[in-house]
């Protein structure tokens, strides 16, 4: 077996370059580098490494400015990770009051309200009431079904807007003007998406 067969370790080509091995280590490491091409050129490098390091006079940074860094960089992988990982779920539509002549699932509502009902996660569901208003549509709704507080996002070309889920998982946002939005459900471990959620007359 060629002595090139098994490779000297790093750290011990490490010690080489930096002149720390003893007179028969050297002499050993010397024999292997003489017949393997790959060893020999790893510790070319770190020989030229190690003296850039050694020619190196640039002062550090002060105490001050290095502790600012990591200050900044903690705070901001803290503000970047998530809270919790969570599924995410598509609703799914069963009944649209617009498109139904008779809906029974749906309570009554007045001139020019739309209802609809999504099945959502954990077979609850999703009923959410469109409505015209001063100023746009307003949007609000209620989970049907085991629910424990959650915030609702509605965003779109024409803005956004937010608010939390209350004790009887209900929720009521500000009017918004005429547009397709996207309305998102955000739970502890679930978010649900409504992609399409057109505001119209």
């Amino acid at each position: 077996m060629s002595p090139a067969a098994h490779h000297t370790l790093t750290e011990q080509l490490v010690d080489f370059a930096e002149g720390r091995l003893a007179a028969p280590q050297r002499a050993q490491v010397e024999a292997h580098l003489a017949t393997c091409g790959r060893c020999a050129r790893q510790a070319s490098a770190l020989r030229h490494l190690i003296e850039v390091m050694r020619a190196d006079d640039s002062a550090d940074a002060p105490v001050h400015v290095v502790n600012r860094a990591v200050r900044l960089f903690r705070t901001q992988r803290l503000a970047s990770a998530p809270v919790s990982p969570r599924r995410r779920i598509l609703a799914v539509l069963r009944l649209d009051s617009a498109r139904q002549m008779f809906a029974p699932a749906l309570r009554a509502v007045g001139s020019g309200t739309r209802e609809l009902l999504f099945d959502i996660h954990d077979d609850n569901e999703l009923e959410v009431r469109i409505e015209p208003a001063e100023g746009g549509w307003r949007i609000a709704g209620q989970v049907l079904g085991s629910c424990s507080g959650g915030h609702v996002v509605v965003e779109g070309s024409a803005g956004q807007a937010a608010t939390d889920l209350n004790a009887l998982c209900e929720f009521s946002l500000p009017p918004q003007p005429g547009a397709i939005y996207k309305l998102v459900l955000q739970f502890e471990d679930v978010e649900v998406e409504v992609p399409i959620l057109e505001l119209r007359g």
